[in-house]
């Protein structure tokens, strides 16, 4: 099985050598692929009005991570018993770059494919009214020119030097311009609450008899980053302790 990273990793690759902006073929339909954050930007905010119209397309899909730093600054912000507001997101910068990292790290909607409302000539490339773009949000969460280490797992890159949280203009998990996700506020909200709610009662672990090196955390191939099915273990901290 390919992974969906891989083929993401794929994606841009291709894009190192034809450009930002080429074209493949799903079946007989031909689709424009837009990578890089430059690209993407210019795409979905600056020629906004092409970039509008969506697709015919069948249905999308979600994720998590935690780690003891996250836990030890809701410990000092929340303690044990207060449940987490949204406004504490404020007080809680690394736990907040955490959660970004995870959604920059793990793109869950690899792409949101667009469809052109008219004839344009785009980065040099004429693409027909109607032609089905696919904004490559995984180039511009991968982009080596926009993260320090886009291939790993870094919180960093969300924190400047004195560990205040910065929110990274290439940061594009819900896609944008006119038609990037109407729920990302909501889903912001309740993603912080969850995450920081979970990780404040509980620790997760893998079953018993199973470490943590044999779960399986590659993605399945698909059209959302798709996790595979696995038991992990929510015990409560205090019985975590005993």
């Amino acid at each position: 099985m390919v992974s969906s990273y891989s083929l993401n990793s794929a994606n841009c690759q291709i894009s190192e050598k034809y450009g930002p902006v080429f074209t493949v073929h799903l079946g007989f339909q031909r689709v424009v692929v837009v990578t890089g954050y430059e690209a993407v930007k210019d795409a979905l905010l600056n020629t906004a009005d092409v970039f509008v119209d969506r697709p015919a397309i069948p249905i999308f899909y979600h994720i998590q991570h935690g780690n003891e730093k996250v836990h030890a600054e809701i410990e000092q912000v929340l303690g044990p018993d207060r449940l987490p507001a949204f406004e504490d997101r404020k007080k809680m910068p690394f736990t907040n770059a955490v959660i970004h990292e995870v959604q920059r790290f793990v793109t869950l909607l690899p792409h949101v494919p667009r469809c052109t409302s008219a004839d344009i000539h785009f980065k040099g490339y004429f693409i027909p009214k109607g032609t089905m773009v696919i904004p490559l949000l995984t180039s511009v969460l991968l982009d080596k020119t926009q993260w320090e280490t886009p291939d790993e797992f870094n919180p960093n890159h969300f924190l400047d030097a004195d560990g205040n949280f910065v929110k990274k203009k290439a940061f594009l998990p819900f896609s944008t311009g006119r038609r990037n996700c109407i729920g990302e506020s909501l889903a912001t909200m309740e993603l912080f609450i969850f995450f920081t709610g979970l990780i404040q009662k509980f620790t997760f672990k893998p079953p018993p008899g199973v470490k943590e090196s044999e779960l399986d955390t590659t993605a399945e191939a698909g059209f959302t980053m798709r996790p595979h099915p696995q038991c992990v273990c929510a015990v409560l901290r205090q019985q975590a302790l005993n």
